[in-house]
């Protein structure tokens, strides 16, 4: 066997593990991929699609792709169209424009790639509507829900992570992230060894710094303790209840509140 089928095959059990760990496909369903083209959306839909023919965790499903554009000029997503094609995965795509939306005036004091991924949040269900699709698979990877982890402890001073699978609108959709196991190292060695179609489509509008910054302080860890990724998804899953600070905390409303962290 070829290193990079030994390569695939491993993928394929790892991202079958967290489907299987999280119930996160039924028998016969539709999904609808969101592919961004970056590597870790066409690493999803390629196992997905693999996994259609090998079987490692057994489920039979069908895949539909869905691609947005950052500018109406842009080109990139027939490189996706054709990767579809070829696989016999339907492929739909929205030609966008973002910046009218995130130049409003009142939204000038706002995060513009927050609000840029409500925006892109709200096309991908109106095309699942459309499609009549409720299980909505996205490229998020270990390094994203940790990512996003600390985030919300760093920034929002919410322990709370990016969950593997979500139900959304009163169960109207569910939200998954089959490579909630897979590393960001793991599916950059898999596009390579498998050349697979991967464009990076440069915004222009906005520059999420704080999330960049918190991935070089993982990385800059990483060296001195090489499990700390494990290890932060694993604590979120994991959490002492009896030990969270909530538990005590009951404080008078009427002082004291300025002085508190």
């Amino acid at each position: 066997m070829k290193d990079k089928d030994i390569q695939q095959l491993e993928l394929l059990k790892t991202m079958g593990r967290a489907i299987i760990d999280y119930n996160m496909i039924e028998e016969g369903e539709t999904v609808l991929v969101c592919l961004s083209g970056g590597k870790d959306s066409i690493t999803l839909i390629d196992l997905l699609y693999k996994n259609q023919k090998i079987r490692i965790f057994p489920k039979s499903y069908n895949l539909v792709a869905f691609h947005i554009t950052l500018t109406k000029e842009d080109t990139n997503y027939k490189i996706l169209g054709d990767y579809c094609r070829e696989r016999n995965i339907p492929f739909y795509f929205k030609l966008s424009d973002l910046t009218p939306f995130i130049e409003k005036k009142e939204n000038h004091r706002k995060n513009e790639c927050y609000i840029c991924s409500q925006i892109r949040r709200k096309w991908i269900l109106d095309q699942a509507e459309a499609l009549n699709i409720k299980k909505i698979a996205f490229g998020h990877t270990l390094d994203d829900i940790v990512t996003t982890s600390l985030m919300n402890i760093f920034f929002n001073r919410t322990l709370a992570s990016e969950v593997p699978k979500l139900s959304i609108l009163e169960d109207k959709f569910c939200l998954i992230r089959p490579l909630a196991y897979l590393s960001e190292d793991r599916i950059q060695s898999y596009v390579k060894k498998h050349n697979l179609p991967v464009f990076k489509s440069r915004c222009t509008i906005g520059d999420d710094g704080r999330r960049k910054k918190t991935q070089k302080l993982i990385d800059s860890l990483l060296f001195e303790f090489p499990d700390i990724k494990e290890n932060i998804f694993a604590a979120f899953r994991n959490p002492s209840n009896k030990f969270l600070l909530n538990n005590s905390f009951n404080p008078p409303d009427h002082k004291g509140k300025k002085y508190r962290p």
